[in-house]
């Protein structure tokens, strides 16, 4: 099952030029604790543009069309050692593993919102606007049961139980 996880802001923007203008740290504690010794499937944007890339102590799995798997091999297998993976598709890392995070970015986490691959969602919510450049397709959420586990007045974490059975 894939299961996503993301912060957004009041709009569900995700970032702006590339970055995630916002940060606190509770959520990224309940990254980690969420994501520890799990695979994660990210776009090559989200994994090149994160200083913490890769991270560690999970399985990293790259999906991008641009790169070839000898250039994968080049710049990552040398550079980061065994927990980085280059996949062509998203569908080819449901193939690979049978249950795993989405951690962005936003072309990714939308592209398996609309095909209905995500079984489960945690999503923190800023409660300001950041004037985001990309977004997540609020409106694919609807296929999703909401249950709130925590709100305050910065922020509020859902996760989200689908409606429709994963295809995956």
């Amino acid at each position: 099952m894939i299961r996503l996880i993301a912060v957004v802001d009041a709009d569900f923007g995700v970032s702006k030029c590339g970055k995630i203008p916002w940060g606190f740290s509770e959520d990224r504690q309940l990254f980690q604790a969420r994501t520890k010794n799990c695979v994660l499937a990210m776009g090559k944007n989200t994994f090149e543009e994160t200083e913490e890339m890769p991270l560690k102590g999970r399985i990293n799995c790259v999906v991008s069309r641009e790169l070839s798997l000898r250039s994968s091999q080049d710049d990552y297998g040398t550079k980061y050692k065994t927990n980085v993976r280059i996949f062509r598709a998203l569908e080819d890392v449901c193939a690979k593993y049978a249950d795993f995070w989405l951690i962005g970015g936003a072309k990714l986490y939308n592209y398996a919102l609309k095909k209905d691959l995500v079984g489960y969602a945690l999503i923190t919510r800023v409660h300001q606007c950041h004037n985001a450049d990309t977004f997540l397709d609020s409106f694919q959420l609807e296929k999703f049961s909401r249950k709130i586990l925590e709100e305050n007045d910065r922020y509020s974490i859902s996760e989200y139980f689908s409606k429709v059975f994963p295809s995956v």
